[in-house]
């Protein structure tokens, strides 16, 4: 517990930094606009509305997209370093950002549990995974979620989850929890809350999660995911280290006295 609030210390201690690097960096903002045809181009924000937007391009001087023709747009920060491409999740758990509408990802963990998530709206995503071992033989472990996430503020975010695991020979299980983050997509914090679902209804026991992560170089974040079990006082701490692409990322998860985690999230 005492090495959870040590991070957690930690993560806020640095994001101030970050602050104020934004605060006084120059109002001029970088953009990468992703076309629908895939193609990508650079330029200095002028001008944005809910119909179009204009960028400054070096070769290319002022131009006009509209947003229909558009698939992303990426907002590079003071230190031209491009966004996070995953702030919906830390390794096993969420937080309370949601992919956007039409976005999605692949999720390998470990080079067996395999999950695809979708974006069906802003605020509505879900998605479903297999296990490889018990595909193969015959009798898979399969998983499906739905989350809901609702901007409050700028840094404040809400949302409700459902997880749903079939185990070999067990049934199945679910879990519904709901989630609070506070931070950017760079920096933030989570705290959810929840309860499992076994035998059609809610178990009596809740479980805690605290997760967090920071972004401290353009290719590193560091990540935290904690779960506790207040009826029996039990913790389950992990710490890791992401690695960040473009448009995919790669963590490293270490729990107490475990084996490292790997798993890697390409997004598409």
């Amino acid at each position: 517990m005492k090495q959870l609030l040590a991070l957690c210390i930690c993560l806020f201690a640095l994001k101030p930094t970050y602050s104020l690097a934004q605060s006084t960096a120059s109002t001029e903002k970088t953009v990468v606009i992703t076309l629908n045809d895939k193609s990508e181009i650079r330029g200095l924000l002028i001008e944005e509305d809910e119909s179009k937007i204009v960028i400054q391009n070096d070769q290319l001087g002022l131009i006009t997209f509209q947003k229909t023709e558009i698939k992303r747009i990426a907002r590079l920060n003071d230190k031209g370093w491009s966004a996070n491409p995953n702030p919906t999740k830390y390794f096993l758990g969420q937080s309370a950002y949601s992919l956007e509408k039409g976005d999605g990802y692949y999720q390998n963990i470990m080079a067996l549990f395999n999950s695809v998530q979708y974006g069906f709206t802003d605020k509505l995503s879900g998605g479903l995974g297999v296990e490889l071992i018990t595909l193969s033989a015959g009798n898979p472990i399969l998983y499906a979620n739905l989350k809901y996430a609702l901007p409050i503020t700028d840094k404040f975010r809400m949302a409700v989850s459902s997880n749903f695991l079939t185990l070999v020979d067990e049934g199945s299980i679910g879990f519904l929890s709901g989630l609070a983050t506070y931070g950017s997509t760079e920096h933030n914090l989570t705290l959810g809350a929840g309860y499992g679902i076994a035998g059609g209804g809610l178990t009596s026991d809740a479980v805690i999660t605290i997760n967090g992560m920071t972004r401290i170089a353009r290719r590193f974040s560091l990540l935290t995911e904690n779960y506790i079990l207040p009826g029996n006082g039990e913790a389950v701490n992990a710490f890791g280290i992401r690695l960040i692409n473009k448009n995919n990322t790669m963590d490293f998860l270490l729990l107490e006295g475990q084996f490292p985690l790997v798993d890697f999230v390409f997004k598409f």
